[in-house]
């Protein structure tokens, strides 16, 4: 079914400050602002009770390419230049990277975060782990990585690439448990934690259910 928006329907609408062209937008955990990425590297804060929108600290880091939060409503975000930054009151706190690549994919899940790069000669590369500490490597096939997602209260990594392939990964062991090859190239995923289930969507239009019976 889908739902008939209208524009006098919309809540609120606001405007940046400097009209810039904004490039990731997430509700902040506790549901009490928006956090909106930017183009140039800016990043503002959108308190969804006043309405008043603040400028964080603008470091030149390029293009916010994602950006997720841990369950203390800290923000992540992923940037152009390669980095990814851990923000805490508006400031960077802590910094990974300049990597061989951008940030493809994201995600973040109670302290830990997942992300994968854009290495489409190099093999993809994902990093996991504790963001504020020093951050483990897997390496998956020739491909750039299309998507991340933890599963199984973070023991357990789900990753698809533009190679067909959707990896499940074992992270105390650190190696791929199983491999689903598919005959389309997979550009997006979701999970569902609690029903085990993988929804990825493909170039090719369609979207593919999976459902982790791991033990």
């Amino acid at each position: 079914m889908l739902l008939d928006f209208q524009k006098e329907e919309i809540t609120s609408e606001f405007s940046l400050p400097t009209k810039e062209s904004t490039t990731a937008v997430d509700f902040s955990p506790d549901l009490e602002s928006v956090v909106i990425g930017c183009e140039n590297g800016s990043v503002y804060e959108l308190d969804l009770a006043s309405g008043e929108v603040r400028m964080y600290s603008s470091v030149g880091k390029g293009q916010v390419r994602k950006l997720d939060f841990l369950e203390d409503n800290t923000l992540v975000t992923a940037h152009h230049d390669e980095d990814v930054c851990v923000w805490d009151d508006g400031e960077i706190t802590r910094t990974h990277g300049p990597y061989t690549s951008w940030v493809s994919s994201l995600c973040c899940y109670k302290q830990m975060v997942a992300f994968g790069l854009f290495n489409r000669h190099r093999g993809y590369q994902v990093f996991y782990g504790d963001i504020r500490q020093s951050l483990h490597k897997l390496y998956g096939n020739n491909s750039n990585s299309k998507g991340v997602a933890f599963i199984e209260e973070g023991r357990t990594l789900v990753t698809i690439g533009s190679d067909q392939q959707l990896k499940i990964w074992d992270l105390e062991l650190g190696e791929s448990r199983f491999t689903i090859s598919d005959s389309e190239i997979f550009c997006a995923m979701a999970v569902l934690h609690d029903e085990r289930l993988i929804a990825a969507g493909t170039r090719e239009g369609s979207v593919i259910l999976y459902r982790s019976d791991l033990p």
